[in-house]
């Protein structure tokens, strides 16, 4: 039922947003087990991704997963919203590791979605190039 979808929902949500790096690591663990439906995974995966503390978790999470992934989802779309997990960072030796790993890696039917990963790192980069400064004081001057 639909409520029972929503319930399912929030409660990966919940998982994927703690800042305890364990459960972090068993979330993703979690997600491509069997207690875990094949289409929830992705969505999983990619809400750790999304947890600043999750980021570069799912992201080691994803590259040591990548066979499991492809095998997995293969053509489909999913491989898009693996690949934009990416997105994300914003640090040089970010970029330059993504870049490596998908130089060596097919991304499937990800492929677009790997340069556009690599151009929102880039734009990541160039935005707290230009406003980090300004950012952090707005931070300080309101409590942060």
């Amino acid at each position: 039922t639909s409520t029972d979808d929503d319930e399912r929902y929030a409660a990966l949500y919940s998982l994927a947003h703690t800042e305890n790096l364990s459960l972090l690591e068993q979330t993703l663990a979690l997600a491509l087990s069997p207690l875990v439906r094949s289409q929830d995974s992705v969505y999983l995966i990619r809400e750790v991704a999304r947890n600043i503390f999750g980021r570069t978790l799912a992201w080691n999470f994803v590259k040591t997963n990548w066979a499991t992934l492809v095998e997995r989802y293969g053509q489909s779309t999913a491989m898009r919203h693996l690949v934009s997990i990416a997105h994300f960072f914003s640090d040089p030796s970010r970029y330059q590791e993504v870049r490596s790993f998908f130089r060596s890696h097919d991304a499937m039917a990800g492929k677009a979605e790997v340069d556009v990963s690599l151009d929102m790192i880039r734009s990541n980069q160039l935005f707290l190039s230009n406003h980090l400064d300004a950012i952090s004081v707005w931070l300080s001057s309101h409590g942060f």
